[in-house]
């Protein structure tokens, strides 16, 4: 017998070919995606699933979700018009709310799967999603990142316990394996080792945990489907278990043809599919032309251009900064440098869209009590984001640590400091800051929890929350354009730079992007 399994991850509220920030049609969303879907349907046995982080991440998501309310999300009912039979919940989706996601799971037509988020003694969702070909039983056993905790609010994740990941696997297998054929793991979540070298990758362990996994279980699974971390590789086997991790937002899903039988498992075709450029589907037509009017709505005026950069103080950074703390009233501020590649925001008129991209994320604005040591500390993990420096005549090339995300480089208002990158990890940073003193950090809901491994923050966010915005910090940005009639711009102060002096004297500093 014959099995075909589709599969999607991080799709991200990308239900259809539109890039709304650039304003424009792109290879991506599930929609592109429907025919082929149709023509494997009706070719035979099919499953199509969907491996977490659905909801949230698009603005038609953000906007339906937040302004235009339609009666259904969007999502969801794509979900649903697609025939998806199971979809793993993501740590995103909780950032809409418990409500939110315990409405998915109670009005959807798609099992919403996630064996190891419980509340109370019990599995708050379906733990596996169980599939028949003839007489050949297969469970599809979905686990989500336990690391949900650091990332979201706990208004938002209240009624929830995230457990191990190995433990809920080690309570499952053992009946799924006495009652099912086979068991197929989907896991939202990425390896926190390379599975084949055993060397360490950017991901953080307990957050990911697909090497323990298949080395606590090897051979247990002829099939892993993931996601979470965005990865755009080839399908890899591993022992006895092929790994596949499909492309982002719906740039295209990933086929697995199998033939089965009670006692074989033969994967004999993985590819990718990519999406395809369609138009807007009929169901949200409505909302898609509501979204494009809201992006493309003039806000303001930027008088000077605004540059955004990790390699020195810039004006853009500096302006964010700004913000967070006028509206916190903050001793100090962090964010990251949000963007994959330095970038200019252009003089003139300023819309929606244009503060979509500077400020990507939906997170609340915070303020935490830290002490100097408590910041100096994470300001030294922020300073592992470059390995190394080339210094030739009067220009300079950083090299990134590969084992650093690129939206982890924290940069700071309010103190002055150096990171010297001639110095080992952990000694880099020199910093104008009392040990002992507590100081008011106006800091991202996302970065509070703890999220990169900066864990010094979740600790002195467990101590509490000193003040926390009722709107993210993008919509704060866009109300304070509307309330002043443009950018209130603040030119960068150097309050910070690299050493050795051959970076701060430099006239061109560069970095090649990973």
């Amino acid at each position: 017998m014959h099995l075909n399994i589709l599969a999607t991850t991080d799709v991200h509220g990308h239900i259809h070919a539109y890039d709304y920030i650039a304003d424009e049609r792109k290879p991506r969303g599930l929609w592109g995606l429907k025919n082929y879907i149709e023509e494997v349907r009706n070719s035979g046995h099919t499953t199509l699933i969907d491996i977490g982080d659905s909801f949230q991440g698009s603005p038609i998501s953000h906007i339906s979700t937040y302004m235009y309310r339609p009666e259904s999300h969007p999502m969801k009912t794509a979900f649903e018009m697609l025939d998806y039979n199971g979809v793993v919940v993501g740590n995103h989706d909780f950032n809409y709310g418990y409500y939110f996601v315990d409405s998915i799971f109670r009005h959807s037509k798609f099992a919403y799967l996630a064996a190891n988020v419980l509340r109370g003694d019990k599995e708050a969702f379906i733990p596996f999603l169980p599939i028949y070909v003839g007489d050949v039983k297969i469970a599809l056993l979905a686990i989500t990142t336990p690391a949900v905790p650091w990332f979201e609010h706990p208004d938002n994740i209240k009624p929830y316990t995230f457990e191990d990941s190995v433990q809920t696997i080690k309570r499952w297998l053992p009946t799924l394996k006495e009652d099912f054929d086979h068991v197929i793991l989907l896991a939202h979540m990425g390896f926190e080792k390379d599975p084949i070298t055993g060397a360490k990758t950017r991901h953080l362990p307990f957050e990911n945990a697909l090497y323990e996994i298949l080395q606590t279980f090897p051979g247990e699974f002829p099939l892993i489907f993931h996601g979470h971390t965005h990865e755009r590789k080839e399908p890899q086997k591993i022992g006895d278990t092929w790994v596949v991790a499909p492309p982002p937002y719906a740039e295209g899903l990933m086929h697995v043809s199998v033939n089965i039988d009670k006692n074989i498992f033969n994967i004999i075709d993985i590819k990718l599919v990519p999406s395809q450029i369609t138009e807007t589907p009929q169901f949200i037509e409505e909302l898609h032309n509501f979204t494009v009017r809201y992006m493309n709505q003039e806000i303001g005026i930027l008088e000077d251009d605004m540059e955004f950069t990790p390699v020195k103080d810039s004006d853009g950074m500096e302006y964010l900064l700004y913000i967070m703390e006028k509206y916190s009233g903050a001793d100090i501020s962090v964010q990251s440098f949000m963007g994959k590649e330095p970038f200019v925001m252009k003089k003139g008129p300023v819309k929606i869209k244009d503060i979509y991209r500077i400020y990507p994320y939906e997170n609340l604005l915070y303020v935490i009590s830290m002490t100097g040591k408590e910041i100096l500390d994470m300001l030294e993990k922020s300073a592992e984001y470059f390995k190394d420096f080339q210094c030739e005549d009067d220009k300079v090339t950083l090299i990134r640590n590969p084992l650093v995300a690129f939206y982890n480089f924290d940069i700071y208002r309010g103190f002055h400091y150096t990171i010297d990158l001639s110095k080992p990890f952990g000694e880099r940073v020199s910093a104008d800051l009392i040990p002992e003193r507590e100081y008011k950090v106006a800091v991202n809901s996302y970065r509070a929890g703890g999220s990169g491994g900066y864990l010094g923050f979740r600790v002195a966010r467990d101590r509490g929350i000193l003040y926390s915005s009722t709107v993210s910090i993008r919509d704060l940005i866009i109300r304070d354009i509307i309330q002043n009639g443009k950018i209130e711009q603040v030119k960068a102060d150097n309050n910070w730079y690299f050493l050795p002096e051959c970076i701060k004297n430099a006239s061109s500093i560069t970095y090649e992007p990973i």
